[in-house]
């Protein structure tokens, strides 16, 4: 499992917060200005599409602008990105009577709507292949059902090259929502063999921070011969909070991590900083799925 450590600002409560010190794989969103501390030729970019923070309809942007947006990106913090993402529409966020956003997953009939954007945005990004190599293209895939999710999968395959990644968003609300994870295994065991026979070798999580859903998805994974990789800035948020990531139990034979309170809030600038709690968190993580990576190898066989 291939961890991009969410890198949204530079600073955490006023100390200069530079992940990529201590991870190659990064990844950024044309949303936010950051700056990089270390030679971007050595780092491993994720370019997110913005689509996360552009649900509501009158913030949406032409699939080219959004394309747009993330290449002046690139340009202004000096860099060019190993995957870029297409600009799916979010069927788990949406705003509630007050006009709060919330994290609900829409109903199917919206979700049917969302989806056949989300795919028409995958295939606008895959008619700019040629202008956009060296880069990979991250087609994201979206559903409010496991039907409707596979169907999304299928049809962005048809047009997807070995070398893209096939993207999982959609699937953060998990962490807030256990009860769909069920339903997100369900879809991950409906497309892996359809992955595989499209001869595409990777798959990437959209903000997925709950250990155990990711360690089963290594293993899932690793059998069908696929490298899959996620994103989160949430190891990043507990710290602020004084939680650090430690070695628990998922289960009786699978070891994970759990992210828990160590310090309280007063003890914030007295006894920890946010940030250094931060790095730790994520250096912590990066080792974890190195560990794991050896229980569960990749099958080159299938």
């Amino acid at each position: 499992m291939q961890f991009f450590v969410s890198k949204n600002h530079n600073n955490l409560n006023r100390r200069s917060f530079s992940p990529e010190t201590v991870s190659p794989r990064l990844c950024l969103n044309p949303k936010y200005g950051v700056r990089l501390e270390r030679p971007a030729r050595s780092l491993e970019i994720l370019l997110d599409s913005g689509a996360f923070q552009d649900i509501s309809d009158h913030k949406r942007l032409s699939f080219e602008s959004a394309l747009q947006r993330q290449l002046a990106f690139e340009e202004r913090v000096g860099f060019q990105s190993r995957y870029i993402v297409s600009y799916d529409r979010l069927v788990d966020e949406t705003f509630n009577e007050d006009g709060r956003r919330v994290k609900l997953r829409v109903d199917g009939r919206t979700g049917r709507k969302y989806v056949d954007q989300t795919i028409d945005a995958a295939k606008h990004l895959a008619d700019q292949r040629k202008e956009l190599q060296p880069r990979r293209l991250v087609l994201s895939n979206q559903g409010v059902s496991p039907g409707q999710y596979t169907r999304c999968v299928k049809e962005i395959l048809s047009f997807s090259e070995k070398d893209d990644v096939i993207g999982m968003g959609g699937q953060c609300i998990i962490g807030q929502r256990p009860g769909l994870t069920k339903d997100y295994f369900e879809v991950l065991k409906n497309i892996l063999p359809m992955l595989r026979r499209k001869k595409i070798r990777r798959l990437h999580i959209f903000g997925m921070g709950t250990f155990p859903v990711l360690i089963k998805t290594q293993a899932l994974c690793s059998k069908h011969g696929i490298v899959p990789s996620y994103d989160t800035s949430a190891l990043e948020i507990n710290a602020r909070w004084g939680k650090f990531a430690v070695p628990a139990n998922a289960s009786e034979w699978l070891p994970s991590l759990h992210v828990t309170r160590v310090f309280g809030i007063e003890d914030k600038f007295e006894i920890f900083h946010p940030c250094d709690v931060a790095l730790f968190n994520i250096r912590l993580a990066t080792h974890f799925w190195s560990e794991i990576d050896k229980m569960y190898p990749l099958r080159r066989d299938v």
